[in-house]
């Protein structure tokens, strides 16, 4: 599954349409390669000058399909596996999101779609890197792990390990050691989270990130165990 080469060829542009539109961007799969009722690609990336907020890189995809379901035209992995995820903010394709959604329209056009519904029950992604920059205030991280649990109205996620990067030296190095919460477009809500400092010192985190508002975004954050310095008056937390 699927059988033949014209198929396997509708169904990877089925997939990199759909993932297109969940990402908000204009990419594509690598060449896709199949096992029963699993299928596995070197990965998916946006295309250069894509439109939409992020350039996304993944590496090493695994998906496993649920085989009871294809009678009726539903497509459901039951689990995504992505062995490394390279983010990183698109300033120029930020300008103008809405032509990722007059391009995937225009795919749209170009035949019926194999399945009338897609369904993703797991994604697992075992190393996800975040490019500081502008657009994340200075912050980024690596080699953060990520599971997320998407529904057509939200994402439930949670993280573990990896290290934040930023500019602040007062913090330290800074590692997660979990966090939670959802993604309800265009709204993060970080339920919790908890990151130790390599000067010994404990946060917690919680709050709210609204990508189309983000001077309506606020949180609230607690430390332990960590001397804060005079410079830290800047960031408003003291």
């Amino acid at each position: 599954f699927p059988s033949h080469d014209r198929r396997r060829d509708e169904f990877r542009r089925l997939a990199s349409r759909q993932v297109s539109t969940l990402l908000r961007t204009e990419g594509e799969f690598h060449a896709l390669q199949w096992s029963s009722f699993s299928v596995y690609s070197d990965g998916f990336r946006s295309r250069p000058g894509a439109p939409g907020p992020w350039i996304w890189n993944l590496c090493s995809l695994r998906a496993d399909i649920s085989p009871r379901l294809l009678l009726d035209r539903v497509l459901r992995f039951s689990e995504i596996t992505v062995g490394e995820l390279n983010l990183e903010s698109n300033l120029q394709g930020a300008k103008g999101p809405s032509d990722a959604a007059i391009f995937l329209a225009q795919e749209k056009e170009a035949g019926p779609d194999i399945f009338r519904d897609v369904q993703v029950g797991l994604v697992r992604i075992q190393s996800a890197q975040l490019k500081p920059s502008a657009a994340t205030g200075g912050w980024g991280v690596e080699n953060l792990q990520i599971v997320l649990s998407p529904t057509k109205t939200r994402t439930d996620f949670t993280l573990q390990q990896g290290t934040i990067l930023q500019t602040n030296r007062w913090l330290g190095q800074l590692q997660i050691r979990s966090a939670r919460g959802q993604y309800v477009a265009p709204v993060l809500y970080l339920t919790s989270m908890e990151a130790s400092s390599s000067k010994g010192g404990v946060l917690d985190i919680s709050g709210e990130w609204n990508q189309g508002n983000p001077q309506g975004s606020r949180g609230e954050i607690r430390w332990s165990d960590w001397p804060i310095p005079s410079e830290a008056s800047s960031l408003g937390i003291v």
